[in-house]
């Protein structure tokens, strides 16, 4: 049977048009809206004293120079609810205030320190003077690591207290997220301005390339938070993190 150019083009579009306008429904989420986790969360390397859900937030503290991996990181969340099959999305909002300006918030599914795919929003100072904010997907694989990176935002003065005021005065909050698309998987983060700011924040999605797993690059969904700061920032800090939600959606 011949299909006709025209016949082929239109089945295109329709498949587009339906790819671009694929629903999504809620597997899980937690607003944390009681003063506890939700009972699915199992937390790992836990330190009681540094985590703390109140008032519809999660505050989670890290003394610095920990890095941000399953296997140092404090109070790491693992959500004991089966990863489902098909398409997902992650994604989750939260608020800090850049104090050792080595910040690293990362979600996405891990198995134990030699095996995850994770979405990154981070924190790191070249000079004394400019700290830089990134979106990074990160793979690994047997403990071989590939990685994407995208810088997004940076902040410059010499006074560490400036830069932060610099972040606060013109972002309100930050969305990170990981999506599974087949077997690729991209990671992305995008900014809140600021009620009645300047407008020099965009809020549009900023995204890396995307990283390709054949096999399921993790056992559970997780959670992480810690601050490793270099020689450029004062390292005997600490950094907090408020988190507003942390979601799931599946497609249909």
């Amino acid at each position: 049977m011949k299909i006709s150019t025209l016949t082929f083009a239109a089945f295109v579009i329709l498949v587009g048009t339906a790819n671009a306008f694929a629903q999504y429904t809620v597997y899980f989420e937690d607003r944390f809206e009681v003063d506890s986790l939700a009972p699915e969360w199992q937390v790992l390397n836990e330190n009681p004293d540094a985590y703390l859900v109140e008032s519809g937030v999660l505050t989670l503290l890290s003394a610095d120079r920990i890095p941000t991996e399953y296997a140092t990181a404090p109070n790491v969340l693992k959500l004991n609810k089966p990863v489902p099959k098909g398409d997902w999305t992650m994604t989750t909002r939260f608020k800090f205030t850049p104090q050792s300006m080595g910040e690293n918030i990362r979600i996405g599914l891990a198995t134990d320190e030699n095996s995850s795919m994770l979405s990154s929003f981070q924190l790191n100072s070249y000079n004394y003077a400019l700290t830089q904010m990134f979106v990074r997907g990160d793979k690994l694989a047997k403990g071989k690591a590939t990685s994407f990176t995208r810088n997004i935002f940076q902040i410059e003065n010499r006074d560490i207290e400036i830069r932060s005021k610099q972040f606060s005065d013109k972002i309100d909050a930050v969305q990170l997220r990981l999506e599974k698309k087949g077997r690729q998987y991209v990671a992305s983060a995008r900014f809140e301005a600021v009620p009645g700011g300047d407008g020099s924040v965009s809020e549009d999605w900023f995204t890396v390339q995307q990283l390709t797993s054949l096999k399921l690059p993790g056992e559970a969904f997780t959670l992480m938070f810690s601050s490793n700061s270099n020689d450029y920032t004062p390292n005997g800090g600490e950094g907090l993190l408020e988190v507003d939600w942390f979601k799931i959606e599946v497609s249909e």
